[in-house]
């Protein structure tokens, strides 16, 4: 946490996000873009959600049956988590860099068993 205080990462988004309200879409634009461009040490896991059609999709006359998803890692991002539906279904996709997070599976039986667990209290 000293860390992130002394590199100033977590002001920089703070900074951004309180002038959002005030300046014009295309200079908050620009300071994304700036920031992005900055390294993000603190960061080092990434969750997405990409919701989905809840029809089922067709091509060249064949059903979609699934997704397969994969959240690319970089810079200091070691485990990535992508989060998607499709059709009535939630998969979700996990994607760990075994150097620095190498109980990734540990994670994926997490998300497993907490899943159950919802679908048990419905």
């Amino acid at each position: 946490m000293n860390d992130l205080k002394e590199h100033h990462q977590a002001v920089a988004g703070e900074v951004l996000s309180s002038l959002s309200g005030l300046a014009p879409p295309v200079l908050v634009a620009l300071g994304a873009r700036l920031l992005a461009g900055i390294e993000q040490d603190a960061v080092q896991t990434v969750t997405t959600n990409v919701p989905g059609p809840r029809q089922i999709l067709y091509a060249a006359g064949k059903a979609m049956s699934e997704g397969y998803l994969y959240v690319p890692l970089g810079s200091s991002v070691r485990i990535g988590i992508a989060i998607f539906s499709y059709a009535g279904l939630l998969t979700f996709g996990v994607t760990g860099d075994y150097d620095h997070a190498p109980d990734t599976d540990l994670l994926c039986h997490g998300i497993e068993d907490g899943i159950a667990e919802l679908l048990a209290a419905s």
